[in-house]
């Protein structure tokens, strides 16, 4: 039954504050859990760089050599942490933050870790190659047509003058754009012969890819051979 005055309003403010403290109290719990996940990450990276027998030993910590690998970059002078927030929230300026490309560990390569809703980069999982960032292609040709152009013609003048390709990174470019890119290529030259490095850490996996984009060969690292 539905009751009025003071005492049932003050009981639907307690049941709904009990309820905020849970969704707070729960929220609280996944950013501990990103905050532990990332200073986990930091931890292993600093002791790989630095401390590690089989690491590079990079030594003391340098603007050339940060304690964390450099997550994002842009083309623009170098400046202060508040002058790069400021930018970031500026439309005309954040468009050129780029993110770098690499592997996460353990992570499902059919999954595009740069997407909304995905933690990589808070939780500092990413294993980031400086020479190489991701572009958004988006789920299909409409999200960024000029992208999607570009690379087709990029793709369509390598197939002319080359009979085979290296897919380079195969395991974190996305599943869809490489099918189109090759389907170009392929229009070019039909017999063209296409070598990955592919490392997806699953058999099964790596037959979605070998089978959804037709490679040939696989290039694979000497300690994950069979023998």
């Amino acid at each position: 039954l539905f009751r009025s005055g003071p005492a049932a309003i003050d009981e639907c403010c307690n049941w709904f504050r009990k309820r905020l403290e849970e969704l707070n109290a729960e929220k609280c719990r996944q950013i501990n859990y990103h905050q532990e996940q990332a200073a986990s990450c930091v931890l292993g990276n600093v002791t790989y760089e630095r401390l590690a027998g089989h690491g590079p030993k990079l030594g003391p910590i340098t603007k050339k050599d940060p304690i964390v690998t450099r997550y994002f970059t842009y083309w623009f002078k170098e400046m202060t942490l508040e002058e790069e927030e400021a930018m970031m929230h500026d439309p005309d300026k954040a468009c050129h933050f780029l993110a770098h490309n690499g592997w996460v560990m353990g992570d499902d390569p059919l999954r595009n870790f740069a997407e909304a809703g995905s933690n990589v980069y808070l939780r500092r999982e990413l294993i980031a190659w400086g020479d190489s960032v991701k572009l958004r292609y988006g789920d299909k040709r409409e999200d960024c047509p000029y992208l999607w152009e570009h690379m087709k013609k990029y793709t369509e003048i390598t197939a002319k003058y080359f009979h085979g390709v290296r897919l380079d990174n195969c395991h974190s470019t996305p599943i869809h754009v490489a099918e189109e890119m090759l389907a170009a290529a392929r229009s070019v030259r039909p017999n063209l012969y296409v070598i990955a490095e592919l490392f997806t850490g699953s058999e099964y996996i790596d037959n979605v890819f070998v089978n959804r984009l037709g490679i040939t060969s696989l290039i694979r690292e000497a300690m994950s051979a069979y023998n």
